[in-house]
């Protein structure tokens, strides 16, 4: 019987910063992030990623677009990812640490 836990995290993103007009992504890199794709969804600051891309069970893209209220520093990251636990899928939602910064225009 497996034993329910959450072992996924989200340990750094890269760039740290970006325009404020969108148009750049982020990556989300860390561990247990999913062995598939099982369709994560990423936002920055309450405004979901335009594209969420798993790239593999450490790294995931936020393609950011324009988003309302873009300029400001340490804006949150969430993420929300699908995992299997013995036969069922479960869905966490992670809170990124480090945050985001938009440059101004």
């Amino acid at each position: 019987q497996m034993k329910e836990s959450n072992a996924a995290s989200v340990t750094s993103l890269g760039p740290s910063n970006g325009p404020s007009i969108g148009g750049s992504d982020i990556y989300l890199l860390g561990k247990e992030l999913g062995p598939t794709d099982l369709g994560p969804k990423a936002r920055v600051s309450g405004t979901a990623c335009s594209r969420t891309t798993w790239v593999s069970a450490s790294a995931i893209i936020c393609r950011m677009d324009v988003l309302d209220g873009g300029i400001g520093i340490n804006k949150a990251i969430g993420l929300t990812i699908l995992q299997y636990l013995g036969v069922d899928v479960k869905s966490f939602v992670l809170e990124v640490t480090p945050l985001f910064t938009f440059d101004s225009l």
